[in-house]
């Protein structure tokens, strides 16, 4: 008879088998009722045996990492059926967004599984990238959604990305860190996967159309602290699958976002130039309605979306980089050179930002009656327009993440103590 160390562990082995038995093609031999063999009496199964392989590549599972998948799922759930959520454990599938990111997977140009360690505010977190994953399968199995029946049949071919923390933390949070995870792997890489439940599709290509992707690239460091987590969802809501319109109506958001707190830092710079000591010592009644005077002012222009998104653009942005992408009918940006003026290059990026301002106005009325502006992108240029905003809110949130973290404006501020 098979001797299992602790004795127990039969038993455990059983009950975790029962929610995951259809994801296994071949079963281990000592999980089958009452075996006994006279070749395999002197075996121990114990924590570290393996119990089979999930997936089309093979992973082996050990006896260890089953009984810990399981009992975590049981406390495990499906959120906004994506996110399976556990205590230390977070699964998002994935679907490969672009052409390049489909055949350099399915060609096999890059390695799929992608790993970065990272300590964050503390907790250590251990991001990957890969193919297959049994704790989302067991989680999809235990869950009532609708489509996970779906789920549950593709999750050994699926793309998933993971998070392992060593501390619990709450969902929300892991939500954002594998958002910027996946905006750290698509800076790194050029690779663009957006979360769905859906695999990615195939394509095919000719050897020769083959886009060379670096299968050595190293990942940037995931970006940290308040706001940039919430930043990189709703930047992965900005699909190449999906229209030009919804990307750009995502991306304006993005600058918008930023654009507030570089408006907050502008007031700020106004304030100090004129915080002056001997006016701070005596305060006079004009120094006073000075000041009430420049937060007011500013304070308006907060609420005006061309003003905040064209400081966003302005701060942040490199012209001669968006010119490299930029529609034709953004001519001051596309003349940019290395020889331009810094001057130059400012009235490029406002003329840029009135651009995007317009160009989402347009796109998200529908009123017959909308009065056009003259400098909104044109219908067949839309496209392009997209990719020059994709590379302003990649640099936009580059620009917000160096920002001190008590100067951001968050949708969620942090604590102070």
């Amino acid at each position: 008879m098979i001797q299992f160390d602790p004795p127990e562990l039969r038993d455990l082995i059983r009950k975790a088998y029962e929610q995951v038995e259809e994801a296994f093609s071949d079963l281990p031999y000592w999980l089958a009722s009452d075996f006994v063999d006279s070749d395999h009496d002197d075996e121990v199964i114990s924590a570290e045996t393996d119990a089979s392989e999930f997936g089309p590549y093979g992973h082996v599972v050990t006896i260890g990492e089953l009984l810990e998948i399981c009992n975590e799922a049981k406390q495990a759930s499906l959120r906004s059926g994506l996110l399976a959520a556990g205590i230390t454990r977070f699964v998002l599938p994935l679907r490969a967004a672009d052409d390049l990111t489909i055949t350099a997977i399915y060609y096999e140009q890059i390695a799929v599984n992608l790993a970065h360690t990272q300590n964050i505010d503390g907790i250590n977190c251990e991001f990957r990238l890969y193919e297959g994953d049994l704790f989302y399968y067991v989680c999809a199995m235990r869950s009532d959604e609708a489509f996970t029946d779906h789920l549950s049949e593709e999750c050994a071919y699926n793309l998933f990305a993971k998070l392992t923390t060593d501390c619990p933390i709450e969902p929300d949070r892991a939500e954002g860190l594998l958002s910027m995870f996946l905006l750290s792997v698509e800076l790194s890489t050029m690779l663009m996967f957006r979360p769905s439940p859906f695999p990615s599709d195939f394509i095919e290509v000719e050897e020769g159309e083959l886009v060379a992707a670096d299968e050595n690239a190293v990942l940037l460091p995931v970006f940290e602290g308040p706001g940039v987590g919430e930043l990189a969802k709703i930047y992965l809501e900005a699909s190449p699958e999906v229209g030009a319109d919804l990307q750009i109506l995502a991306l304006y958001k993005v600058l918008e976002y930023v654009g507030a707190t570089v408006a907050r830092l502008a007031i700020h710079r106004e304030l100090r130039a004129r915080l002056t000591p001997a006016d701070v010592a005596r305060p006079t009644v004009d120094y006073l309605d000075m000041l009430a005077s420049t937060v007011e002012r500013a304070s308006r222009q907060q609420r005006k979306a061309e003003l905040v998104v064209e400081q966003a653009v302005v701060a942040s942005c490199d012209p001669l980089q968006l010119g490299k992408v930029a529609p034709p009918f953004l001519r001051l940006l596309r003349a940019i050179t290395v020889e331009s003026s810094e001057e130059e290059g400012r009235k490029a990026l406002v003329d840029f930002a009135a651009c995007v301002v317009a160009s989402r106005n347009l796109v998200s009325h529908a009123k017959p009656n909308y009065s056009l502006r003259g400098n909104e992108c044109p219908d067949d240029q839309l496209g392009q327009l997209a990719d020059c905003m994709r590379i302003a809110a990649q640099q936009a949130i580059r620009f917000f993440d160096a920002i001190p973290v008590d100067l951001r404006l968050t949708c969620n501020p942090p604590q102070r103590g």
